[in-house]
């Protein structure tokens, strides 16, 4: 499930510190739930992380590094990753 973020001016989410799944407007959060924290600025970090999920799909774990990411989750669909532009995906 997204929680979408708004904060009234033209920043997004520069990064939701050490978990992974977000878009420049939402935090895909853990089936069970979770606690993270969000970080807005004018660009995202250039870190691998999920960047979109299927609508009927349901997260259920996300761990990385900034370079590497190992996710699970339930559902049909495809997932978009967001990659640094020097290693690419």
């Amino acid at each position: 499930m997204p929680l979408n973020v708004t904060n009234g001016s033209d920043q997004i989410i520069q990064n939701a510190g050490s978990w992974y799944a977000y878009d420049n407007n939402s935090i895909f959060l853990p089936r069970n739930g979770g606690t993270c924290q969000r970080y807005a600025g004018t660009s995202q970090d250039d870190v691998t992380h999920i960047n979109w999920l299927p609508m009927r799909a349901d997260l259920l774990s996300v761990t990385g590094n900034g370079t590497n990411l190992a996710f699970s989750m339930t559902g049909d669909g495809e997932v978009d990753i967001s990659c640094p532009d020097d290693i690419g995906c």
